[in-house]
């Protein structure tokens, strides 16, 4: 933009530049156009303060979704939470339940597993108290022989019976 001429007035006439105590002076055609110059800078300062204002409540628009997105987002995140934690409390319970039953079952085993081993014992005692009696039935009769063998044969590994 073209600076601005002053002008001082003098008895001669105009002369450029300013002058203390002297009448200064603007051509009314530098007046005129930085005088226009100034109306388009204020309209545009209007319309930038009109942009501005729009900004600001398309900011406070989008800023109040977010907002609302947020908050959505932070219950959904709550709600997952609380599944999720009642689905962990399930499934503690559940495992616990498991245990208590697994518990209970290895009990029982263990009670028919010696119930088991007291019963083989009862029964052992009662062939090898029954043993003589087949010698000598497997004596007379030749029929009771192999059955004779083989309870001896079972009683050998655990005993050591001899023939």
């Amino acid at each position: 933009m073209p600076e601005v001429k002053r002008y001082h007035v003098t008895e001669t006439g105009l002369v450029e530049g300013q002058a203390l105590g002297r009448i200064n002076v603007v051509l009314a055609v530098d007046h005129d156009r930085v005088a226009a110059d100034a109306d388009r800078l204020r309209a545009e300062l209007e319309c930038s303060r009109g942009d501005f204002v729009q900004l600001e409540r398309i900011s406070d628009a989008l800023q109040q979704h977010l907002t609302a997105a947020d908050e959505r987002a932070d219950e959904r995140a709550d709600e997952r939470a609380d599944r999720l934690e009642a689905g962990i409390k399930w499934e503690t319970e559940r495992n616990a339940l498991l245990l208590t039953s697994l518990t209970e079952a290895e009990d029982m085993l263990s009670i028919t597993s010696l119930e088991a081993g007291q019963r083989i014992d009862q029964l052992e005692g009662l062939l090898r108290e029954a043993l003589p009696a087949l010698d000598l039935a497997a004596g007379a009769f030749k029929s009771v022989k192999p059955i004779r063998n083989k309870v001896r044969a079972e009683l050998k590994p655990t005993e050591g019976i001899k023939s």
